[in-house]
């Protein structure tokens, strides 16, 4: 995660990635020097007391009353489908990147539930931000094998006690992006392979009638939570991945599409390019 650069050149750049088909790509580079290595040996469960209850404070005392301004008074986030969490134990859900701090407005509209937050290993950050984010839930996945496998552990860990995993299956954070763009794999796949359903959301904006510092709108938050997807045991566990994929794809699709009252186009060089799941 690094600070956004003006936000004018940021829609400028999102524009310039959708007509190149780069649906992936980071427009503002993630900052290296502040992160913290993340491998086989990282605590996502056997934390010392010390860590522990500073983690406990920091969320108790920070994390949380910024959440409720962030959502009550800058983001206005309003939340629907809550009543499709009702008997939802595990689950991974996944959710359109379009805010540095979406995963709190994640945390609001999931509100009562244990959340933890997957991110790019550059996110574990040594700085304050990067302690707030661990206090709030951040689990940074590793680029070694023992990297993966202590996540895996921490990820089957959670799916037992009943946690909801939120993932980020566009990748990269395209600010204030209204359209959902082509999922990659990987949360997919871990909801196949741990037999979990998936939790598909999906934030979409309004203009408000405020303005930022460069004279931009501020949006509203809507944030929808849809009914879950869960495997078919009748399938692989490659099967089931692409399966939950283009599923789940297709409810923000649709969602997006009954929201903004259009349908689901993205920009390129010939100026065509219909939505779909990658």
């Amino acid at each position: 995660m690094s600070v956004m650069s003006g936000r004018r050149e940021l829609l400028a750049k999102i524009e310039e990635c959708e007509r190149a088909g780069r649906f992936h790509e980071h427009n503002n580079p993630p900052d290296l020097s502040v992160s913290l290595p993340v491998d086989g040996r990282y605590r996502y469960l056997k934390k010392g007391f010390r860590q522990r209850a500073a983690e406990f404070f920091r969320n108790l005392f920070i994390v949380r009353p910024f959440t409720l301004y962030l959502n009550k008074i800058f983001f206005r986030t309003k939340v629907y489908g809550r009543g499709n969490l009702k008997n939802l134990k595990s689950a991974v859900a996944v959710l359109n990147h379009v805010n540095i701090f979406d995963c709190l407005a994640a945390k609001h509209a999931l509100r009562g539930r244990r959340v933890f937050i997957t991110a790019a290993p550059f996110n574990n950050r040594r700085d304050f931000l990067g302690r707030m984010m661990r206090a709030g839930g951040m689990a940074p996945f590793g680029g070694t094998w023992d990297a993966q496998k202590n996540f895996q552990r921490f990820f089957a860990d959670r799916m037992k006690r009943g946690h909801i995993g939120l993932f980020y299956p566009e990748q990269a954070m395209w600010w204030c992006y209204e359209k959902p763009r082509p999922y990659l794999d990987g949360a997919f796949h871990y909801a196949a392979r741990y037999n979990a359903p998936i939790l598909p959301m999906f934030i979409a904006f309004t203009l408000r009638k405020k303005l930022d510092k460069e004279g931009l709108p501020r949006r509203r938050f809507h944030f929808f939570i849809l009914p879950p997807i869960c495997p078919d045991p009748g399938k692989a566990v490659r099967e089931n991945a692409a399966f939950l994929k283009a599923a789940a794809f297709e409810a923000c699709k649709e969602k997006y599409e009954a929201f903004y009252g259009r349908e689901l186009e993205y920009l390129n060089e010939r100026g065509e390019g219909r939505g779909n799941s990658g």
